[in-house]
């Protein structure tokens, strides 16, 4: 939701939203070599991460643009 804020969600949501990727890298690669089981939940992670990083680049190109 902070995503859609232009200054609140480049405060919020970037940190979290790259948080998100590398955990779920981290636990999709464990789950990969075996020591864990969780292929659904890291790449659903990877996925809301990256969902949220491109929305934050959305708005912030919306908002910066020359013509409005």
């Amino acid at each position: 939701m902070f995503a859609f804020v232009p200054i609140v969600g480049d405060i919020v949501t970037i940190p979290t939203g790259i948080a998100a990727v590398i955990c779920g890298w981290f636990g999709f690669t464990r789950a990969e070599k075996g020591p864990a089981s969780n292929h659904r939940e890291a790449l659903t992670g990877i996925t809301l991460g990256t969902a949220a990083l491109f929305v934050v680049f959305l708005v912030f190109v919306a908002t910066h643009s020359p013509g409005g």
